[in-house]
């Protein structure tokens, strides 16, 4: 008995472990790919199951689903076995959701072909209808259309049957409803792009590399400063000065004579001449204040009586 348990042993042919399914519809169920478990929370679960796209129901704690639907990006790296020149294993990213080769990405070839011989039936039908209305309704020759015609859906059929009439109407009616709003569409998106292309245009130009440069150094100095470092020419402007500016160049002046010199003659700031300070400084009025005040009766007092 123990031989012959063994022979059968050796004989019998050994089983291949259970064929691994993939829980997403339309699946081929590929191998040498991992397959994973559907997650534990219970939000991420219900994502799993809509990306299935499954009308049945079905266990989820034993389903799997093949790594061939999930984006790259999704998988976690296993250093560990790289490092050790070992096997790796896939782990995927807490956040993943399977988004690739689902169902509404793919037709199967029979569904093409069923949709395709339902097509060709329902145009026999309607042939049919029609031939029949006609021989009721005693068409003369000259107004018979041919099949060709019928099929035809650029031109317009007209019959005494009202209902058949509005069938056949119905989906042209539709397509030109559909083809006008998609004109305004298009319009509309070619105005918005015109007036990008407007935009565009004017944040390229020199125009409005002038206003932001303007505009910043405007920030930090007077008119009459901004306009000479602005101006490429070599001009002179002695009007327009701000008070802080004539101040600035007169304690700049009183400091250092060759500094002052140096600047207005080799930089691009348009200090206030000499002459300007001049003339500023003899309109310059410093009343006397308290101080004055306060010295006169010092003084007063300091005189001797009598």
């Amino acid at each position: 008995r123990y031989i012959l348990s063994n022979i059968l042993v050796n004989i019998m042919p050994k089983v291949n472990k259970t064929k691994r399914v993939c829980a997403v519809a339309i699946c081929k169920n590929p191998k040498g790919i991992s397959y994973h478990r559907f997650p534990k929370d219970l939000e991420r679960r219900k994502a799993w199951i809509l990306a299935c796209r499954r009308k049945d129901e079905f266990n989820t704690d034993e389903a799997r689903i093949c790594a061939h639907h999930f984006d790259p990006s999704y998988f976690k790296r296993d250093l560990r076995n790289e490092l050790l020149g070992k096997p790796t294993k896939s782990f995927l990213e807490p956040n993943a959701i399977p988004t690739c080769y689902l169902q509404k990405d793919y037709e199967s070839p029979k569904k093409v072909k069923d949709n395709r011989a339902a097509d060709r039936r329902r145009k026999k039908d309607i042939i049919a209808l029609l031939n029949t209305t006609i021989l009721s309704n005693e068409i003369p020759k000259s107004e018979h259309m041919s099949q060709e015609a019928v099929l035809d859906n650029s031109k317009e059929v007209s019959f005494n049957d009202a209902s058949i009439q509005c069938n056949i109407l119905q989906p042209k009616s539709k397509y030109i409803s559909e083809n006008e709003y998609l004109k305004k569409r298009l319009l509309k998106v070619e105005n918005e792009l015109s007036n990008l292309r407007k935009k565009n245009k004017y944040l390229e130009s020199k125009k409005h590399e002038i206003c932001i440069v303007k505009k910043h150094i405007g920030s930090k100095f007077g008119p009459s400063l901004t306009k000479r470092i602005l101006s490429n020419k070599d001009t002179k402007f002695n009007r327009g000065y701000e008070r802080e500016e004539i101040m600035s160049a007169l304690v700049l002046r009183c400091m250092s004579f060759k500094a002052f010199e140096y600047l207005r003659k080799n930089s691009s700031l348009a200090l206030p001449s000499r002459q300007t300070q001049d003339n500023w400084l003899q309109r310059f009025d410093c009343s006397d204040g308290l101080q004055h005040n306060s010295l006169n009766v010092d003084e007063a007092s300091m005189k001797p009586e009598g």
